[in-house]
């Protein structure tokens, strides 16, 4: 099962596609990764570093202070459309369509088929 997954593993496949087809060398990708990792770091240890929360603190920004989300201005009826999809169908669906409005993933269009 392990090895299946891995044949669609993106963060294994991407790295290849971006060599295979001459959009990144792997020097570059190595350059790629080493300065994620870095900011990675860098954001843990200022996270490690920061000062703790107080309990006080736990519900800010949580809601809203300028807007009552259970107020009428939200209500409405549903408006279903379409034929009825799985969870998974549907956030695919969803990162799909958002693709389409996006050119700089046109590559991920492709596979939609």
């Amino acid at each position: 099962m392990r090895e299946a997954e891995q044949k669609h593993d993106p963060i294994i496949n991407y790295p290849r596609y971006l060599t295979e087809h001459g959009i990144a060398t792997e020097a570059e990708l190595e350059a790629l990764r080493s300065e994620i990792d870095t900011e990675i770091n860098e954001a843990a240890e200022y996270a490690i570093r920061a000062r703790r929360s107080t309990a006080d603190s736990a519900m800010k920004f949580v809601y809203s202070p300028t807007v009552d989300a259970s107020s009428d201005q939200f209500k409405s009826e549903p408006a279903f459309e379409g034929s009825e999809l799985t969870m998974i169908q549907g956030i695919n669906k969803t990162l799909f369509d958002e693709m389409e409005t996006d050119p700089r993933i046109s590559h991920l269009r492709r596979r939609r088929g």
